[in-house]
């Protein structure tokens, strides 16, 4: 009986490590990165661990190929009307997010050099 304990806890161990290895590696992401990965994903973890996990995975891919534009010569207002216009792709994915602000920056420099 002890051997069959010992190899359930042994099993468990194990399990949990292949797990564990199993998540992607957020580190490299920003808090605001993280967030949208999570309000993305959040459906994802109702169903499961391994959903979640590969949902996070497809939007780490994802923002490989859509980086996050740099916003910090915006100012306060620029922002926040950026996030207006781009708000409702927060759910939907951080490479339609990217793409959004991307669009709003490049119409704002439009409109910034025609003056």
């Amino acid at each position: 009986m002890s051997r069959t304990v010992l190899a359930f806890v042994a099993s468990l161990l194990i399990g949990g490590s292949a797990m564990a290895a199993s998540m992607p590696d957020r580190s490299g992401l920003s808090y605001d990165e993280n967030v949208i990965v999570n309000t993305v994903c959040f459906k994802a973890r109702a169903k499961s661990d391994a959903a979640f996990n590969e949902c996070v995975q497809k939007q780490i891919t994802a923002l490989q190929a859509h980086p996050t534009p740099d916003r910090s010569r915006l100012s306060a207002a620029q922002n926040h009307k950026v996030e207006d216009k781009c708000e409702f792709y927060r759910r939907v994915g951080i490479a339609d997010y990217n793409d959004c602000v991307t669009a709003e920056l490049a119409g704002s420099q439009k409109s910034a050099s025609a003056n």
